[in-house]
Order: structure tokens, then C-alpha cells, then sequence
């Protein structure tokens, strides 16, 4: 038995012990008185583990986790089946499950932030600025006109024109008539037609102008009035046109101009324009117009935009805006629509560059929002929704100081604590099952592993044939080991406690299990076996020797010469020289020619283990 403890968590108690062989079909019981002294209720962990034996725990409530209360004693039985010729070996831990409170720096997400960046952000947000500088003027084409006077118009031109060609044809190369008189009636009368709402007449006069330039841009300048006028008309004019570049440029001149006019039409021409480009310059252009005073078209218009990160620009500028009176729940909105735009964005990359992309400081930004305009916890909530750990990770570090902290939190934790470890080893016995051995286990006989294993190395062997009130197998087992694993001397020994006076049926059983345990031609030649007895003290610690062996004159010289005055040595030819308990060991071992010695020994060796083994080795 091996064991280690500490005593002041559990009392373990073992009441009933097996001190016979272990063989299966019978009960091997180790019974167990276990108390908590503790000095309040407890948790503990019992671990019962077999070498070669199996265990049935009883109750079972006692292999595994268990609380137990303080000074209340429980019984436990362990029931073991040996698996194997041997020996087996219980081993019994008992951990205290000890709840230890301790002290830990963890990091809490703050309940207010720790200072306001929202100002700070803002201020690096630049100002948007419209790139065009527009000096056209609709007012330069309406003219108060009226049919007669187009008509009279008409006929000067037609005038004009017959003149203008009659000295052409002359050769008169400065005469009274130039072109530019020409294109001016030209352009009067596509202004009157306008202005009458005839668009179709007002264009046909704009193609006319003799420089293609000129013609180009009046036509254009015309289609941009007329849509103040008549703007689905308008609509179906552009969509016919063939120049897509010169097209999408009127319907971005015509959606700005109608900021003033009819902004709910705006989204509509703005949607017109197929140049990505030269849409989303045009919604920069209108949204720095009208965002301080607009703002609901401004934030519609803006949505529309389609590179990504202009569309994140414009809606910081219009958080800008919004925060001059502090309307922090449309502010949040926006804030909500921008993480959205990086999250779901196939543009955009966090982790682009290390982290240092517009893209990442945008979407961090936005995370200070959160902080500060809700709470650090939605701000958390935000940067765990990311799918990717690794700008998780690189969020939480870089604004740590306004999310976080660190506080001292007092935890608990279970650890485990061996307050008892001890193992013991047991003899066992599955081969050759007899009615005999069964008997002979049942009575408490036992015999050493080596024997149990076949190993037949030894030169003497121990037979206690007889009852004491105790059981000696525990002290000459551990004889046997020590002497095995310190000396590496080996003996073997056989136990049998007599309870009839060695009878017909126990020398039946004796004979029987000697020949299974020894067979006599697998012994050692030069055996010698000692019939060992014990009796009650006499003052000092005697051994009796009784033989008709010739070798035990040698025997004595050996002891005497190792014990010397540490024990009385006799040697009687009288009363311990005979007796029933040699009439087995004759009929089974002696058939061999091994020396049998009675050996009857003092229980003052029982109570000086030293000296016991010392006795032993002198045998050697």
C-alpha cells in the first residue's frame, strides 16, 4: 500500500479489507467510512481505479462528483473482480473540488466612453464643393413673342436669306449681309419658338447656325429651357439623342437647375444618366447645393451614388450637418447605412494595406459613432458582427481605450486537490477455478503473486497453516515486496488459517491447492520450506527452529550469526517438532526432498517489522 493525504479535508476509514486470494464468484469487499471534516458542506471528487481487478462502486453515487456534508459519515463499498493470474491493484484519489475566489484584471466594455471623438472626426471631414461654375442663364432665352410676330420674323428671314445668297452669287464678298446677321435671326426665332412652346420648331432653327459648335451647344442650351417647361417632353427629346456624353451632361445641367424648380424630380433625371461617373458628379454637385437646406433630397440623392467611397464621403458630410443640432438618432441611422455599405461592399477591403485603407478608418469612425451616440456595448456589438476575427481583433485594439477597460473582477474556480491517494495490491486468481479454491479463498487463504504467476525463482517458502485472531497475510505480503524490490531476494509463501484443527476436508483443500500454487516439478531443487506459527509474547523476540533436516544447523548459524543478541534463538525437538499441519506439506511439496523446517516465532517480530525481515534475509 502506497499512499499520501491531507488530513484536514477527509477522514478514510477502511473497515473491511480482503485478506484472502482474490478469485471471481465471491464477494471481495472493501468497505469504506468516509467523513468531511471540512467543517461545512464540500464537494469532492471520488476516482476508484483497478490494475488487472474491476470495481463496482456502492453506492454509485460515490464514483465521480459528490457533495458531501461536514461530519456526516458515509459507507462505501468496493466490490473487486479480479481479470488475471497475480496480482491487481486498487488505487483509490479523492480530490477536494475547493471553490478558490481570486482576483483577475478582465476586460469590461465601459458603460459611457471615455472621451468624445465625434468633433475630432468630423473636423477632417472635407466640405463638399460642386466642380462646375455654371454662368448659363434661362431667362437669356425666353422672349415675349407671339405668332405675328414669329411670322414677321419668319419673313425677314426668308428675306434676308434671298439677299444674302443673291450677293453671294455676285461675287460681292463685303456686301451688306454677313452670316452673323443670319445666325442671329436664326437664334431669335428658335428663342420665340421656345417660348411659344414649339421645341421641335425652336431645334430645327438651332440647326440651321452656320458653325457646328455654336449649333451644338444652342441645340443643347434649348433642351436644358425647354425641360423648366415641359420636362417629360424634354425626357423623351434626350432619350433620342445619339451623343451619350453630351446627353448625360444636359440631364445633370437640368437636374441641378431644378433644385429650385421641383427637387422631387431630381431623382428621376438623375437616374437618366448612364455614365456612372458623371452621375455621381452630379449628385456631389446638387447635394453640396441643397444639403444645409435640402437635407431630405440631399441624403435620397446619395444613395444613388455609386463608388462606394464617395457615397460614404457624402453621408459624412451630411452627419456634419445633422450634428450641428445635434440630431443624433438620424445621425445613428446614417451611421447604421454606411457600416452596411462597407460590410456588404465587394469594393471595399478592411484589411487592404494593413488595415490603413480609407475603407477601415471609415468603418471605425462609424464605431465611435455608436460608442458615443448610443453606448460602448452597441459599439461592441457592432465590431463582433464582423465575420472576419482578424479586423475584430485589430477594432477592439485600436479603440480599446474608448470601448473598453480593464477591472478587477473576483472570480471562482474549482480546483481539484488530492487529499487522498493511496493504492493497494492484491493477490489474484482467475485460472483453474475449483470448489477447494473457492473454499480456500473463502476461509481468508492466500499465496504470494509469484507463485500466482508461475515464476518459481525462489528458494524459500513461508506456509502459515495455522488461525490467529488476526490475519498475517498484510505483514508477510509486505515482506515479500520489500524484499523483492529493495533486496531482490525472493521468497513465496502460502496462507491457510486452520479454523478445524487441519481435518480431513482442510487437508484436502491444503493438498489440493499446494500442488495448483507449487507444482513440485517446477520447484527449486535446493528448496527450503518453512512451517511458520506464531505465539504469544515472551519478553524478547525468540525464534524456534524444529527439524530432522540436516540443514538446519546452517540455518541457525545464519540467523544467530545475523540477529545476535537481537533475538533468542532455539532450537526444540520436543513439542514443535511434529504436528498435523506437516502431514499436507509432506504428501505434496515433500515428495521433492525439500528441507521442512517448523518455524515458530514470538509476536514481538509482529510488532518490530525490522526485525522480521532482518530474520528473513538471515535465511538467505
Amino acid at each position: 500500500m502506497t499512499s499520501s493525504s491531507n488530513p484536514n479535508a477527509i477522514s478514510l476509514t477502511i473497515s473491511q479489507f480482503p485478506q484472502n486470494l482474490l478469485i471471481p464468484n465471491i464477494d471481495n469487499i472493501v468497505s469504506l467510512e468516509i467523513v468531511n471534516i471540512v467543517g461545512k458542506e464540500a464537494d469532492f471528487k471520488f476516482e476508484f481505479k483497478g490494475e488487472n481487478i474491476d470495481i463496482q462502486v456502492i453506492p454509485e453515487e460515490f464514483n465521480g462528483n459528490i457533495k458531501l456534508k461536514a461530519n456526516d459519515p458515509k459507507k462505501v463499498n468496493l466490490k473487486l473482480t479480479p481479470k488475471a493470474d497475480g496480482y491487481g491493484k486498487l488505487i483509490i484519489n479523492i480530490y477536494w473540488l475547493k471553490v478558490i475566489e481570486y482576483i483577475e484584471k478582465v476586460q469590461k466594455i465601459r458603460t459611457t466612453i471615455s472621451r468624445s471623438k465625434i468633433d475630432k472626426i468630423l473636423s477632417k471631414v472635407k466640405v463638399l464643393n460642386s466642380k462646375i461654375i455654371d454662368t448659363f442663364s434661362r431667362n437669356e432665352f425666353i422672349v415675349e413673342t407671339n405668332k405675328n410676330e414669329i411670322k414677321k420674323t419668319e419673313k425677314e428671314l426668308e428675306t434676308l436669306l434671298e439677299n444674302y445668297n443673291q450677293q453671294q452669287a455676285s461675287l460681292q464678298q463685303n456686301g451688306l449681309i454677313n452670316i452673323d446677321q443670319i445666325d442671329a435671326l436664326y437664334k431669335s426665332l428658335a428663342k420665340s419658338y421656345l417660348s411659344v412652346g414649339d421645341i421641335y420648331k425652336a431645334l430645327e432653327k438651332s440647326l440651321k447656325l452656320s458653325k457646328q459648335e455654336e449649333q451644338i451647344q444652342f441645340y443643347y442650351d434649348l433642351i436644358r429651357v425647354y425641360a423648366f417647361t415641359n420636362l417629360g417632353q424634354t425626357i423623351e427629346i434626350i432619350k433620342n439623342l445619339k451623343d451619350q456624353n453630351r446627353r448625360d451632361r444636359v440631364l445633370a445641367e437640368i437636374a441641378i437647375g431644378y433644385i429650385d424648380i421641383n427637387p422631387l424630380e431630381i431623382s428621376k433625371i438623375i437616374s437618366l444618366i448612364n455614365t456612372t461617373s458623371l452621375r455621381d458628379q452630379a449628385i456631389i454637385d446638387i447635394v453640396s447645393k441643397c444639403y444645409t437646406n435640402q437635407f431630405d433630397l440631399a441624403l435620397t440623392l446619395s444613395h444613388m451614388i455609386t463608388e462606394e467611397l464617395l457615397k460614404i464621403k457624402v453621408l459624412f458630410n451630411l452627419i456634419k450637418e445633422l450634428n450641428k443640432s445635434k440630431r443624433n438618432e438620424q445621425i445613428l441611422q446614417i451611421i447604421t447605412t454606411i457600416d452596411q455599405i462597407i460590410k456588404n461592399s465587394t469594393q471595399l477591403s478592411l484589411t487592404e494595406n494593413q488595415f490603413n485603407n480609407q475603407a477601415y478608418s471609415f468603418f471605425k469612425d462609424t464605431i465611435c459613432f455608436i460608442a458615443e451616440l448610443d453606448c460602448p456595448e452597441s459599439a461592441d456589438k457592432a465590431i463582433k458582427s464582423i465575420q472576419n476575427k482578424e479586423t475584430q481583433d485589430r477594432l477592439s485594439k485600436d479603440l480599446f481605450d474608448l470601448i473598453y477597460e480593464m477591472v478587477d473582477e473576483k472570480k471562482t474556480k474549482v480546483e481539484p486537490t488530492v487529499i487522498q491517494s493511496q493504492y493497494y495490491t492484491l493477490n489474484t486468481y482467475v485460472s483453474q477455478l475449483s470448489n477447494e479454491l473457492q473454499q480456500f479463498a473463502l476461509l481468508g487463504g492466500n499465496a504470494s503473486s509469484n507463485a500466482l504467476l508461475r515464476e518459481f525463482d525462489f528458494n524459500i517458502l513461508f506456509l502459515s497453516l495455522f488461525s490467529l485472531n488476526f490475519s498475517i497475510f498484510p505483514f508477510l505480503d509486505r515482506a515479500y515486496n520489500d524484499l523483492q524490490y529493495k533486496s531482490k531476494k525472493s521468497i513465496a509463501y502460502y496462507i491457510y488459517p486452520s479454523i478445524n484443527n487441519h481435518d480431513q476436508e482442510e487437508l484436502s483443500i491444503i493438498q489440493r491447492t499446494l500442488k495448483q500454487f507449487f507444482p513440485v516439478n517446477n520447484l527449486k531443487k535446493h528448496l527450503v520450506i518453512f512451517n511458520l506459527d506464531f505465539i504469544p509474547y515472551l519478553g524478547k523476540p525468540t525464534v524456534i527452529f524444529a527439524s530432522n533436516s540436516l540443514a538446519l544447523k546452517e540455518i541457525r548459524s545464519k540467523v544467530e550469526k545475523l540477529l545476535g543478541e537481537k533475538a533468542t534463538i532455539l532450537v526444540d525437538n520436543g513439542i514443535f517438532q511434529g504436528g498435523t499441519s506437516l502431514e499436507p506439506i509432506k504428501n505434496t511439496l515433500g515428495a521433492m526432498g525439500a528441507d521442512i523446517v517448523n518455524l515458530v516465532l514470538s509476536y514481538e517480530f509482529l510488532n518490530d517489522y525490522d526485525l522480521f525481515t532482518m530474520f528473513i534475509e538471515s535465511l538467505f
